[in-house]
């Protein structure tokens, strides 16, 4: 009995577990323990691997590790100690999910496709009752994009980092579909291939009316990056196109057909042009966000080697606002861009150490399109929104980027680097 047991718990199953707890629980701000005890069960199946050697072999666990090593570097200059603590305690899924991944890495096609499915089954659910609320609400919430306020989503997540989720989630769904039609080679069962294209479809058309734009941006980069790669390898010109009318058609479709996605979009044109004449713009999101970078450009110059700490940013945009010309209604005290994050909190050592582990991902994609198509969700949401300030941003980085990174080596043998 104790040995069927200890078969049955190895530690693959364990980070199995882990890394299912980990995408279901991104979905699920009500209840971030989902994602920590996911991250701890990862991190611990590495450990019973014994092989930390793995650790340091892999670049991109390697320095996402080193990001979070910076976060608690951070600390010997930070003011708000109590601030700086939370933060480090929030971001040690960058060390955990990557140090787990690297030293146990999930090989078996079919125990990826479990945590995809998870992952999916999760977006479609929260997604689902995101949608029923909004038309129990229409009316409320329509106006509410007009004055640059959101959909909220019901599980509590923040609705940028849950877009940017569906935007992958869109994408995953449609290369699963294209391996699917690939039969045993990946393991796929072919039921998969009239399942994931209906599911694909319905997020797609669900992102366009829950309207956030960064999600908008992360999705159709995605899109961009997949169609270009699909043209250069293929050369099926004709499908090409198709694809690229096909994915202009439906934001014209949306504009015209869906009320909260023509207020959202109108929204942003207003706000952008009341930015650029100079007038008033209170707490219209687009002008927020270009005060915030202007705001977060000064304070870098002030600190540009080692950054003025991740727990005082707030402080030190709030003293550099006032100096800037700025009213109180305009302050905000994020970023709203990861890069930027990174060089005020880090300077320009933790800006390396992020744009380092993009490199990697980015070096190591040859013709994998679930990595490609990570990559351009990132960084495209990287630009908009600090993903990596929020539980499921950091989660979603860590795990996924490792999971893709490893899935093209899984097949070939290969260990990824």
């Amino acid at each position: 009995m104790h040995t069927t047991s200890n078969r049955r718990f190895t530690p693959e199953i364990i980070c199995l577990i882990g890394s299912c707890s980990v995408s279901t629980g991104l979905f699920l701000g009500h209840f971030p323990a989902l994602m920590s005890v996911g991250a701890v069960l990862i991190f611990g199946a590495g450990l019973l691997k014994r092989n930390p050697k793995a650790f340091f072999q892999n670049r991109f666990a390697l320095f996402t590790g080193l990001l979070f090593a910076m976060n608690l570097f951070n600390g010997f200059w930070c003011d708000d100690t109590q601030g700086w603590l939370n933060i480090s305690f929030r971001k040690i899924s960058l060390l955990l999910i990557p140090f787990g991944l690297a030293c146990c890495p999930i090989t078996n096609a079919r125990h990826r496709l479990w945590i995809y499915s998870s992952f999916l089954l999760s977006a479609f659910a929260v997604t689902l009752a995101t949608l029923i609320n909004y038309f129990i609400h229409k009316a409320e919430y329509d106006h509410d994009l007009i004055v640059s306020k959101q959909i909220p989503v019901p599980t509590g997540i923040m609705h940028i980092q849950f877009a940017v989720l569906i935007a992958f989630a869109v994408l995953l769904c449609f290369v699963i579909w294209q391996k699917s039609r690939m039969g045993q080679k990946h393991q796929i069962p072919q039921l998969y291939s009239s399942i994931f294209p209906l599911l694909g479809l319905f997020l797609l058309v669900s992102l366009h009316i829950l309207c956030s734009r960064t999600g908008w941006a992360a999705l159709y980069a995605g899109v961009l990056v997949l169609l270009v790669q699909y043209l250069l390898q293929e050369r099926k010109w004709l499908t090409g196109l198709i694809a690229l009318a096909a994915s202009i058609i439906l934001p014209v479709a949306a504009y015209n057909f869906s009320g909260s996605f023509k207020n959202r979009l109108d929204n942003t044109t207003e706000d952008i042009g009341r930015y650029f004449r100079g007038e008033y713009h209170g707490y219209y999101s687009v002008s927020m966000r270009f005060d915030a970078w202007k705001c977060c450009w000064e304070v870098s110059k002030q600190h540009p080697l080692s950054g003025v700490g991740c727990a005082d940013v707030k402080k030190e945009m709030l003293a550099t606002y006032p100096k800037l010309g700025m009213n109180e209604t305009q302050y905000v005290y994020e970023a709203h861009n990861q890069f930027l994050q990174e060089l005020v909190a880090k300077g320009i050592i933790g800006l390396l150490l992020l744009l380092t582990g993009l490199f990697v991902l980015l070096s190591n994609v040859g013709r994998s399109k679930l990595q490609l198509a990570f990559v351009a969700v990132i960084i495209a949401s990287f630009l908009f929104e600090n993903m990596l300030e929020h539980q499921a941003g950091l989660a979603f980085y860590a795990l996924f980027g490792m999971l893709v990174l490893g899935e093209q080596f899984s097949q070939s043998g290969e260990t990824p680097d």
